[in-house]
């Protein structure tokens, strides 16, 4: 049965499968330790992208003397290469290098005024990157700046 009050972590671990199943097929799983006012989620990383849907990346291609640049405003990083393909796949890298850099540290990104505002972006693309999706996701919108 449905109830809008986290589980609690015994019941969570007693029933993982059943819980697992649940966030599969798109019912987020909130669980919360005893005597802890939080709680966390479980949910599944398709519907996760469905949710973060409105927020789209919108990188910007620009040339640098010899070189093709792709800028990122959302995480305010950039890819360099001798051309577009190697720019775009430069930044790619970039992007998952700070995906894994901010999720390590991410108390101190997260107080940070100038990377706080970046925490949706690395979660759209960290769950992108899980299905396959980060550059259909990242460069859906690379145009010429």
């Amino acid at each position: 049965m449905l109830a809008l009050q986290p589980l609690n972590i015994g019941d969570f671990r007693r029933d993982l499968k059943d819980h697992y199943e649940d966030a599969r097929r798109g019912l987020p799983v909130p669980v919360a330790r005893a005597h802890d006012p939080g709680a966390a989620m479980v949910l599944d990383v398709d519907r996760l992208l469905e949710a973060l849907e409105p927020l789209s990346f919108h990188p910007e291609v620009y040339r640098q003397e010899s070189q093709i640049g792709v800028w990122l405003p959302e995480l305010e990083l950039y890819g360099l290469g001798q051309d577009a393909a190697s720019a775009e796949e430069d930044l790619l890298e970039e992007v998952r290098e700070y995906v894994v850099e901010y999720m390590s540290d991410l108390d101190t990104y997260h107080a940070a005024p100038n990377r706080r505002q970046h925490y949706p972006w690395v979660l759209k693309a960290w769950a992108a990157e899980l299905r396959g999706r980060l550059a259909d996701t990242v460069l859906c919108a690379a145009a010429p700046g």
